[in-house]
């Protein structure tokens, strides 16, 4: 959300219509350094996309492309649903059915913390 923020505003500070200033030298360097910027963050942006398989947050640096709660009274102990997340094909077939039944798709934001974290 944040990224998404500073976009916004940038791209007001670009292409937004100057109602009060009068001091238009002020304006174009606000401008050109808001274009600058612009463009720096959508480079670093598809730069880390391109790099970074499977895709990982700037903050929590664990990649992974699949999440999933998954129970098992053998593997964890108990009948209570775990947060599980993969990077790799092997791991998400292990935690897959027919090896898992008990394995329903999950939102990573709603998982406070992860049982099983493969990367």
């Amino acid at each position: 959300h944040m990224g998404g923020g500073v976009a916004g505003l940038l791209l007001v500070l670009v292409f937004g219509r100057n109602l009060t200033i009068k001091t238009y030298d002020l304006e174009r360097q606000v401008i050109r350094v808001a274009k600058v910027l612009l463009f720096g963050f959508a480079t670093f942006c598809i730069c880390w996309a391109l790099i970074n398989w499977p895709p990982m947050d700037l903050i929590e640096q664990v990649p992974y492309c699949w999440a999933r709660e998954v129970s098992n009274q053998t593997i964890f102990g108990d009948g209570t649903f775990h947060c599980v997340r993969c990077s790799e094909s092997d791991c998400i077939a292990g935690w897959s059915p027919p090896l898992q039944n008990d394995s329903v798709p999950v939102n990573p934001r709603s998982c406070d913390s992860w049982a099983v974290s493969e990367t």
